[in-house]
């Protein structure tokens, strides 16, 4: 008989907390996803939103406030466990929480799509807790397996809004002034008008204009900003 694989841990990125989370009018969804990583009265969230919409940040900070409490936590990030075997998830049940990001990519993969319909009926019936995060209502996906899918529709099903321009501004502006700069809405609005707006994008940005304008002593201005991104 062979020895069950114990799966490893994927770390949660510690800047990705409620704290630093733009809610503009997710408030009540940060609330619902506190209040369920503190106490084990209900089983199971559904978290969906746009790609941008910021559900990986949230994912991670419900796994850090847990962690924190002493909860034994599994992130489980689809993106990366697709390049593995569906069998990493052998093992995992029984956690007190399991965070499963972007379930819509195992949709038309049988093996995937069985083994998180296995682990979501192991949580259950251990009586642990399970979020799943996706870009669609659950019952949008394409999944295969109709059981699954029905999986999916139970328990609590939380949207994650999309940011509104001046919502965004607003996010980008509180980003800036976290790494010490100070730049005028002109500045944030040329931003958002022409590069991509998902946090991981933008994030990276101002980590190269924190960078550059230390090294030139020199205020976010529209001209510096071309002069870093574009020139």
């Amino acid at each position: 008989m062979m020895n069950r694989q114990i799966p490893i841990q994927f770390e949660f990125y510690t800047t990705q907390t409620f704290d630093s989370f733009y809610a503009g009018s997710n408030l009540e969804v940060i609330e619902a996803l506190k209040h369920f990583s503190t106490v084990n009265d209900e089983h199971f969230i559904y978290l969906w939103g746009e790609k941008s919409a910021g559900k990986s940040h949230l994912l991670n900070s419900c796994c850090q406030w847990a962690n924190k409490q002493g909860r034994d936590v599994r992130l489980l990030p689809m993106q990366q466990l697709l390049k593995m075997e569906p069998e990493f998830l052998e093992g995992l049940s029984g956690a007190e929480l399991i965070c499963i990001d972007d379930v819509q990519l195992i949709c038309g993969d049988p093996d995937w799509e069985m083994a998180v319909f296995d682990l979501f009926n192991q949580q259950r019936e251990s009586g642990q807790q399970l979020i799943v995060t996706g870009d669609c209502p659950p019952a949008n996906l394409k999944c295969d397996l109709p059981d699954l899918q029905t999986r999916l529709s139970w328990g609590i099903t939380l949207e994650l809004k999309a940011f509104s321009d001046e919502e965004l501004l607003e996010r980008l502006t509180r980003q800036a002034a976290a790494l010490g700069m100070d730049f005028g809405p002109e500045v944030g609005r040329y931003l958002l008008a022409r590069f991509p707006r998902d946090s991981q994008t933008l994030n990276k940005i101002l980590a190269r204009l924190d960078q550059e304008s230390m090294v030139a002593q020199r205020r976010i201005t529209i001209p510096f900003l071309k002069s870093v991104l574009e020139g």
